[in-house]
């Protein structure tokens, strides 16, 4: 409910104020609705039927609702990789980022955003490609048939996967940098319990 409550108020700032009136203020305003629109079904779906059984009569509902689960999602997702592309512009090349985050420009994404969500999600509605929440193991889950399978290695994991790649790539020593830490903060973790 919290997440619901934050994202609802970061939305409704950031159309309200006009310093947001920008490429990132509508990247970030639209990642909220959709945030704010996951996290509500979710929570309106998923918490009845994790304490209660699923009527019969609601599995078709299921499974339209994991595939509305699945749209929302891949828009939040690609809108942090253009949030993380429209920062790093920003920040590393300002004249370029004057050019080409323009507000149709970001429409345009805005718009692209929703094609592509709208694409993988679409997917889901052939049948045997099944995604739901299921209340047995009370968790949102892919079908067993094969396309299902396919769908949630290969379109799911491998794809999303790749985007938080790029998305946390964005610096190119970004990464470098965070390993070498990780590897420091280990080897100080291993030096003070004397495992090393």
């Amino acid at each position: 409910m919290t997440g619901i409550i934050c994202n609802v108020l970061a939305f409704f700032v950031i159309i309200r104020h006009h310093v947001f009136r920008n490429p990132f203020g509508y990247l970030t305003a639209y990642q909220a609705f959709f945030n704010t629109g996951l996290l509500f079904m979710l929570t309106i779906w998923a918490v009845p039927w994790t304490l209660l059984p699923l009527p019969q009569q609601l599995h078709w509902l299921n499974f339209r609702i994991g595939q509305l689960c699945l749209f929302f999602e891949e828009i939040t997702f690609h809108c942090s990789l253009f949030i993380a592309i429209n920062r790093y512009m920003a920040i590393t090349f300002p004249v370029r980022y004057r050019i080409f985050f323009t507000t149709k420009t970001t429409y345009s994404i805005i718009l692209s955003i929703s094609l592509i969500s709208a694409l993988y999600s679409s997917v889901y509605f052939k049948g045997g490609c099944d995604f739901y929440f299921d209340h047995n193991i009370r968790i949102w889950t892919f079908g067993s048939e094969p396309c299902s399978i396919w769908l949630s290695f290969y379109i799911d994991m491998i794809y999303n996967v790749g985007l938080f790649i790029i998305i946390e790539a964005k610096i190119p020593n970004s990464l470098w940098v965070k390993v070498v830490v990780f590897s420091e903060g280990l080897l100080c973790l291993l030096d003070c319990f004397g495992l090393q």
